[in-house]
């Protein structure tokens, strides 16, 4: 069972929000070879999406699309994009978890893709509303342990070290929007986890950057592994 901690809008958190529990499957998504970038995304945005909503039924699905990081995609960590769904429902989110899920009739794109599946814990440490005038910049980093270094601890200084020490500077950077970091509950593809920073514009990324300190998370994970997103479909 995952646990939501949460903030308040524009506030460093996290701060646990009324014994609220979700099940968040995180799934990052490579196209085979044979197929190209913009393949994958027509057949994720046009058939996959809707699949997915009527067959799942998730409480909440959000989709983030990767741009290309060039070459030919298939870089230890060339992912084309990201899909998350949250449920309420202890009993049937870790049903989902726990089994394959196959392709719809009409809906090849488990024949286009390798997945890595992570069940993970999410922790929103800083939410902030957009406004109209924001140029979005979402990235999204991929959490690997060092050698030797404990999953468990990775995640604690994660979480109580690391994501404060992240989150403590945002406040006073005015375009940031959110970070939400989600620890994996036991690691898959290698990942630990990963985290999602939202902000309004590159000079807010780089503002937000200038501020942070070192906090030893280094040590124990590579958070320097990221992706560029070039769009973020919000199904539910």
């Amino acid at each position: 069972m995952a646990s939501v901690r949460q903030c308040r809008s524009g506030q460093v958190g996290p701060r646990r929000t009324g014994g609220v529990h979700v099940v968040k499957l995180v799934y990052l998504v490579r196209r085979r070879a044979g197929t190209s970038h913009d393949q994958l995304v027509r057949q994720w945005r046009e058939v996959h999406t809707a699949q997915v909503a009527e067959a799942l039924r998730p409480d909440r699905y959000v989709v983030t699309l990767f741009r290309p990081r060039g070459g030919d995609g298939a870089g230890e960590h060339d992912w084309d994009g990201m899909a998350a769904l949250w449920f309420q429902d202890e009993a049937r989110g870790l049903a989902i978890a726990n089994r394959e899920i196959a392709g719809a009739p009409g809906d090849d794109f488990a024949a286009m893709t390798d997945v890595v599946r992570l069940r993970c814990e999410e922790h929103v440490f800083f939410d902030r509303p957009a406004e109209a005038a924001d140029e979005p910049l979402k990235l999204t980093f991929l959490v690997v342990a060092r050698p030797g270094a404990a999953h468990a601890d990775v995640v604690r200084h994660w979480v109580d070290v690391h994501g404060p020490a992240v989150a403590a500077p945002m406040a006073e950077v005015a375009g940031a929007r959110r970070y939400v970091a989600s620890p994996a509950l036991a690691p898959g593809g290698g990942y630990t986890g990963v985290t999602e920073l939202s902000y309004a514009s590159r000079q807010a990324s780089a503002a937000h950057a200038a501020a942070l300190v070192d906090d030893g998370f280094g040590r124990l994970a590579d958070n320097g592994i990221y992706l560029v997103a070039e769009d973020e479909l919000v199904i539910r």
